[in-house]
């Protein structure tokens, strides 16, 4: 009888935390989901907003660098431009000096642009514009180029690369590595603008990693990719080869009108899983899960039978023997001490002392402790005995 009495108790606590399971599943399965669709939803709109911005302030640079060989319009610029080497005389140097002054104060307000230099097509000299660098004149682009601004990873002479624009007068050496002023290597994408019919060649250069940031980049794992096309389907700039999963990437694309080009910045799955993983941190503070443990006190015979004695009191089983409190508390110091010890945890589990168990004790006897219940469980334990006592069908049962 003890050993089906504790199968049935063992069914119900199986199917009580079966049910709490699936209540927990079911109840957090539609908050993720609506998280997640919440998190994909206001994050592209985040994105797409960091990502637009930035590409309105990188037009924004363009049409200024367009817009310079305008704006250089001057006496001494008009001359300079239109002198071959040979006609170059000291009075022609001083010009080509108020020039490259003149050039260096108006590239001042194009941002992000990091490095301005302008080659004269009618004769081999070069001037340069840097917030970073000492503003400079070269008499040789091949001094310049081999010295000053120097494209490590292209075998091509740059100057033949300089030359390939469309009809718009806009081309773009793509990021590749450039060592400028004997400094360490970094990557930069060139810009080239030569408006039709000029005779001067204008480039920008932009740092790679500062252009990435400004399109929003530096704020997505590195698992996004990047890629900015022009509508011939010549690459400027990408991060990496875009991956065969496509279908796990939600893609952001804006035109460049100016350029012709698009950009596209592919966002993993993972980006929004994390966007979720932080929200769900939120719904664990008021997200409760219990651990739910079951004693088995019942004793060897069949306590019902007692019901059948009706001349005598039935006392209920958790009210037999030793104090249930104190037993399974014991017992559950002794599970909690297991699984600190296996989860590598230091918190202590420390028993009271004896002292601390007399004051409990006698503070359970006077009804004001933890364990009034237990007072009142004696006492009526106590009437039941003195009621059973007593002969006749007036005795008590106490259930």
């Amino acid at each position: 009888m003890r050993i089906r009495n504790k199968r049935k108790l063992l069914v119900r606590y199986l199917i009580v935390l079966l049910s709490i399971v699936v209540f927990m599943t079911v109840m957090l399965i539609p908050v993720y989901l609506k998280a997640l669709k919440s998190a994909r939803l206001h994050s592209t709109d985040f994105l797409s907003g960091t990502i637009n911005n930035g590409v309105l302030h990188f037009e924004r640079s363009i049409n200024s660098a367009i817009s310079l060989n305008t704006q250089m319009q001057s006496t001494a610029f008009s001359e300079v431009k239109r002198l071959d080497d040979a006609s170059f005389s000291p009075e022609n140097l001083v010009k080509l000096i108020q020039v490259q002054q003149l050039f260096s104060v108006i590239t001042r307000n194009i941002d992000p642009g990091h490095v301005f230099y302008m080659l004269f097509n009618n004769n081999r000299k070069v001037i340069t514009a840097s917030e970073s660098s000492t503003n400079t004149i070269y008499m040789d682009n091949s001094v310049f180029f081999s010295t000053y601004m120097v494209y490590e990873a292209l075998k091509e002479n740059v100057l033949s690369l300089l030359a390939r624009l469309d009809s718009s007068g806009i081309g773009f050496i793509p990021s590749t590595s450039i060592r400028i002023n004997f400094s360490a290597a970094e990557d930069y994408l060139t810009l080239i603008v030569r408006i039709p019919g000029s005779s001067v060649t204008i480039c920008v250069l932009y740092k790679t990693s500062e252009l990435l940031s400004l399109l929003g980049m530096n704020i997505l794992p590195d698992a996004a990719y990047l890629s900015l096309k022009r509508d011939n389907g010549s690459e400027i700039v990408s991060t990496k080869a875009v991956p065969r999963n496509r279908d796990r990437y939600t893609e952001i694309s804006f035109e460049i009108p100016t350029i012709h080009g698009v950009l596209t910045v592919g966002v993993p799955e993972s980006f929004y899983i994390e966007q979720v993983r932080e929200t769900k941190k939120l719904v664990d503070r008021y997200l409760w899960g219990a651990i739910v443990l079951g004693l088995n006190y019942g004793p060897d015979r069949d306590p019902l039978e007692a019901l059948k004695a009706r001349s005598t009191g039935a006392i209920s089983v958790y009210a037999q023997g030793d104090d249930y409190h104190e037993l399974i508390k014991g017992r559950l110091k002794t599970l909690a001490g297991k699984i600190v010890a296996r989860a590598g945890g230091a918190e202590a589990l420390r028993p009271r002392t004896v002292g601390q168990q007399r004051q409990r004790a006698a503070l359970a006897h006077l009804g004001r402790g933890q364990h009034r219940g237990r007072s009142a469980v004696s006492a009526l334990v106590g009437r039941v005995h003195e009621q059973a006592a007593r002969p006749g069908p007036q005795a008590g049962h106490a259930v």
